[in-house]
């Protein structure tokens, strides 16, 4: 992984909760949007998938290429020109939608190359509620609602919708220590959304880097064990949703 990145909570909440729904998959061929450090295109390459790991920035496939050169079965790109005739098994994209203005238009985009009966998994922070200074400050432009991210899936063609709920407690707790953090940071100078999603992929601030000895699974294992009982809640920090691409949609 990049020098300035490390796992945080909620990213090994999100990766186990991502899991145990995914747990019956079968392998299969995959796109993977804004696919960051790699960490979770890992897991399906272990897993027998195989595919492209797109990403918008060149120093992110740069790291993507570095952390996956191990892999014989995965193809980093940072163009979709070279793709624009395929079409794949699944689709994943891990805490990007938010980072799209036009979450829509990205969404049907990206369904373009999903066969038909092909399977999309995404992530995406929860709440509007929560919105705060740290989701500005990381890129977004928006957190979601249950019903709202389920629409926005049907009106996109899709069917077969599972969604779960992940990261309560332990993801609530650590958002409102960013929050409070946040207050006391001092102003930096505005960059635009595009540089800061992209910084948000591959690198971690000095406080998340200095206690990255605890953000392991073996010290959050209660907290892995935990969100398992909320997934059908709405008590939770983000939203995994899987839909299959319907036979007749239109995308």
């Amino acid at each position: 992984m990049g020098k300035t990145w490390n796992k945080t909570p909620k990213h090994i909440l999100r990766f186990n909760a991502l899991k145990d729904l995914l747990k019956n998959f079968t392998s299969g061929d995959f796109i993977e949007f804004g696919a960051g450090t790699g960490d979770f295109t890992k897991y399906f390459l272990e897993k027998n998938f195989s595919g492209y790991a797109y990403d918008i920035d060149s120093r992110t496939v740069a790291t993507l290429k570095e952390n996956l050169k191990e892999y014989s079965n995965i193809t980093t790109i940072d163009s979709l020109e070279q793709i624009k005739d395929l079409k794949f098994d699944y689709i994943f994209a891990f805490e990007v939608l938010e980072h799209i203005e036009n979450d829509k238009k990205e969404l049907i985009k990206w369904s373009k190359f999903l066969k038909n009966d092909g399977t999309i998994t995404i992530s995406v922070p929860a709440h509007k509620s929560k919105f705060s200074k740290e989701d500005e400050r990381v890129g977004h432009f928006r957190r979601y609602e249950k019903d709202e991210l389920i629409n926005l899936l049907k009106e996109t063609g899709y069917i077969n919708i599972t969604l779960i709920n992940y990261g309560f407690p332990l993801g609530n707790i650590t958002r409102l220590i960013k929050n409070i953090i946040n207050t006391l940071r001092p102003k930096t100078s505005n960059i635009d959304n595009r540089e800061s999603s992209i910084k948000s992929g591959i690198e971690r601030d000095l406080i998340e880097r200095k206690f990255k000895f605890l953000f392991n699974e073996k010290v959050l294992f209660p907290f892995i064990l935990l969100q398992k009982l909320f997934y059908k809640f709405d008590f939770g920090d983000g939203y995994i949703v899987t839909a299959q691409k319907g036979n007749t949609s239109s995308v």
